[in-house]
């Protein structure tokens, strides 16, 4: 522990590009080196303060404004220092641009866990796969929890301090094929996935999917992580041509504004749909409307049209900490639903905080419950604990989305 107290910026940069390797396969997964006693109580956690890491996505994937996670981060913590705090401890919040890049969500990752020694990491924003599985392996071979939102298993599966804070697009994948197919009543569907290898498990499990329901698979294709305006043009001619009703879609936002964009320009307008964290955010209804019409999106939290009443104190906590300007969003809903979420996880773990007894807790099979996020419970080796997620479908004559089934498993 001496070694990582006094590493330097050198050594992380050093650090960092290891856990590249790791990332993309060049390398074993590290076994997890879990810290003494001694040096966890230390690492993150004083008597007042307990500081937390998180890896956003906050450039490249989603028209999100350039301070758009600064503005509500702290607002539920500020909602529990105002009762007390975590066993009198109030929580401070560390946020980082991953900017959609694997490389650098490997050096924020490194920066927050070496350098501004936090207690553990969280990943916020799009739920970006190689990212994720990145930091997650960086913050394994280091010993230190890592919650993210549900994506993929592939890469993240065994990985001692990993958790998943919803349900990974695999398991989201019946509920999806059962609205397709009992709802909508559509046969025809388009599957497009981002061409990137930690995506090939949810290629392969919504195809295996849609097939096991009954559906007829017209095209299935991959697209570039982030596509050109041409790229986009062409997929959505073949879409067209290809007659799919629905266009199942498993991408950055960024890609699906301009791809529904381009689909409308040919009179095409298909049904969007698919598993994920972020497409069903009110920003990206503000860019990509009218051309998204009813997208629907699933979602760990809801959307503002029913959270006062699965959560009234968030809005006013929201107001009370931040004031009236600009108004409560999504994204800070985002936010307050896994910091609470969090909040639960702390409490759990008790007033002798350290990062065992954190992950003791969560590994205890325990039900944590927000009624913002899905319920979550783990065990020593089940990571991805969530079973139900939200529905939300664009209102575009609104510019915003809204919530049409709440902690669904199916339809």
């Amino acid at each position: 522990m001496h070694e990582e107290r006094t590493m330097t910026r050198r050594s992380a940069k050093v650090a960092a590009a290891g856990g590249a390797m790791i990332a993309l396969g060049l390398l074993p997964a590290p076994a997890p080196v879990l810290p003494t006693a001694a040096a966890r109580a230390e690492t993150g956690v004083t008597a007042t303060t307990i500081t937390i890491g998180i890896q956003a996505t906050v450039t490249g994937a989603a028209p999100y404004p350039q301070n758009a996670f600064d503005i509500g981060k702290d607002v539920y913590w500020k909602y529990i220092a105002a009762k007390g705090g975590i066993f009198g401890r109030n929580v401070q919040v560390l946020v980082r641009d991953d900017r959609f890049d694997a490389q650098t969500a490997l050096n924020v990752c490194g920066d927050l866990v070496d350098v501004q020694k936090v207690f553990i990491l969280l990943e916020l924003g799009p739920a970006s796969p190689d990212e994720i599985t990145a930091c997650a392996r960086y913050a394994a071979s280091k010993g230190v929890p890592y919650l993210s939102a549900g994506a993929n298993q592939d890469g993240l599966t065994g990985l001692a301090t990993y958790f998943a804070t919803s349900q990974t697009y695999a398991q989201q994948h019946p509920a999806v094929v059962s609205y397709i197919k009992n709802v909508l009543h559509k046969t025809r569907l388009a599957i497009v996935v981002t061409n990137t290898a930690s995506l090939n498990e949810a290629q392969q499990s919504i195809t295996q999917q849609a097939q096991m329901g009954g559906l007829n698979i017209v095209r299935n294709s991959r697209i570039s992580k982030i596509a050109s305006d041409s790229e986009m043009q062409s997929e959505a001619n073949a879409l067209r041509i290809s007659g799919a009703e629905v266009v199942y879609l498993l991408t950055a936002p960024v890609n699906f504004t301009k791809l529904a964009t381009n689909a409308q320009a040919q009179a095409y307008n298909p049904i969007y749909m698919g598993p994920g964290t972020t497409s069903g955010l009110n920003l990206v209804a503000q860019v990509g409307c009218p051309a998204i019409g009813a997208a629907k999106f699933f979602s760990p939290f809801p959307q503002l049209d029913v959270i006062d009443n699965l959560d009234p104190d968030y809005k006013t906590s929201y107001q009370k900490y931040n004031g009236a300007v600009p108004p409560a969003d999504d994204v800070g809903l985002a936010e307050w639903g896994l910091s609470k979420l969090v909040g639960a996880m702390l409490q759990a773990a008790g007033s002798n905080l350290t990062r065992q007894s954190f992950m003791a807790a969560l590994q205890s099979g325990q039900r944590f419950a927000t009624n913002v996020y899905p319920v979550v419970s783990y065990s020593s080796t089940a990571r991805f604990g969530a079973k139900s997620a939200h529905l939300l479908e664009a209102d575009c004559p609104n510019r915003r989305f809204k919530t049409i089934a709440q902690f669904t498993t199916g339809f």
